[in-house]
């Protein structure tokens, strides 16, 4: 009976462990409004090293584009606990060319339906989390915590994929800036990360609890037997 407590004990606490789940992006790329040259086309296809550009780019010619990120991330099911916090983390590009351009600006995601194909596909109607960014970003990992309506579809997509959009106030600048260029393909891999917090379900600590009470009966039980003494 005691090692069977013993050993129900061990599993428990075991279970009761948080956990962190870091997940890559399993696609990734930008939207853009058309322009001759900076833009010709709307997207940059769906792939996990694609450039994640977001902002305005403008050149001598009078031609300029803007430019929206998206994110798609697998999520497992969290079997282990709670969904309590989650940070989308996005590097940036050392300087120029790329990264961040321009002055401090601020970055907002936002939760897609699906998969973007245009620029007008990446919209402000979920809000998921926004950061303030600068140049002293360059170089550095971007970290946007994201809120509980996040928390609410990340959760609702147990084993399914999320798409996350991303809007760089940059784009209504009326020259280059944004953050996040040149992060396409080459001899740099820049990451995009989303990090997710679990905590044990309350009905594991009820069942540790229990666990507990058990095993200190069970002890004080074995202590008091006719022919044991304490010492």
């Amino acid at each position: 009976m005691l090692k069977t407590l013993v050993a129900l004990l061990l599993l428990t606490t075991a279970s009761l462990r948080a956990d962190v789940f870091n997940i890559t992006a399993s696609e990734r790329g930008w939207v853009c409004t058309i322009s001759t040259i900076l833009c010709p086309v709307s997207n940059n296809g769906t792939n996990a090293a694609n450039d994640y550009i977001a902002g305005i780019q403008t050149n001598l010619l009078g031609d300029e584009a803007q430019f929206r990120d998206w994110f798609e991330f697998a999520i497992p099911t969290l079997t282990a606990g709670t969904l309590t916090s989650a940070t989308l983390n996005l590097d940036e590009p050392s300087g120029s060319p790329g990264g961040h351009t321009d002055g401090a600006l601020t970055y907002a995601v936002y939760g897609l339906s699906g998969e973007p194909l245009v620029f007008t596909d990446v919209t402000t109607a979920s809000p998921f989390g926004s950061v303030g960014t600068s140049s002293g970003d360059n170089g550095k990992t971007v970290t946007i915590a994201l809120n509980g309506a996040a928390l609410a579809a990340i959760d609702a997509d147990q084993g399914s994929d999320i798409f996350i959009g991303g809007i760089d106030s940059g784009e209504l600048s009326s020259s280059t800036a944004g953050d996040f260029g040149f992060t396409g393909p080459g001899s740099v891999t820049y990451n995009t990360v989303l990090s997710l917090q679990t905590v044990p379900e309350p009905t594991s600590l009820f069942l540790l609890a229990a666990v507990l009470g058990t095993l200190g009966m069970a002890v004080r039980k074995r202590l008091v037997q006719p022919g044991r003494h304490r010492n």
